[in-house]
């Protein structure tokens, strides 16, 4: 997502639409749930901001993660990292974690509105939403 929006107003809002999409408030960490978005890294921060730890360690801890990352911004370099994402994954090395490449996949995609998310579901279409995986 590219926006202006300040990273407290950004995660509140993300917050709002996983809600919306039936995640239940108080719900204990790593609960199932249909929609769960994360921000991975906002600008160059590097740290915790606003009870957010950025970028987030799952980035290049979780194969889930890193991989696809890296298809997207092989180039990018995090603020805690020495290298690229795309070298990142090159080098990861867990053979706990296996990642299944299913294709491209068309019409993803998250869109801000004039600095609002969608309040609801039945503002977006939930198939596209569903899908997401990067924010």
């Amino acid at each position: 997502i590219e926006t202006d929006m300040p990273l407290r107003e950004l995660a509140d809002g993300l917050r709002a639409l996983e809600y919306s999409f039936g995640r239940q408030v108080g719900s204990t960490k790593f609960s199932s749930r249909h929609l769960d978005i994360d921000i991975l890294t906002f600008d160059h921060y590097c740290g915790r901001y606003e009870g957010i730890e950025l970028p987030r360690p799952e980035v290049v801890e979780n194969a889930y993660v890193l991989c696809p990352f890296a298809e997207l911004v092989p180039d990018l370099v995090l603020p805690n990292q020495s290298v690229a994402l795309g070298e990142l994954w090159l080098r990861y090395a867990n053979p706990r974690q296996t990642v299944t490449n299913l294709g491209p996949v068309s019409g993803v995609r998250l869109t801000v509105n004039s600095g609002r998310l969608w309040d609801s579901p039945s503002q977006a279409n939930t198939s596209e939403v569903g899908a997401l995986v990067f924010v």
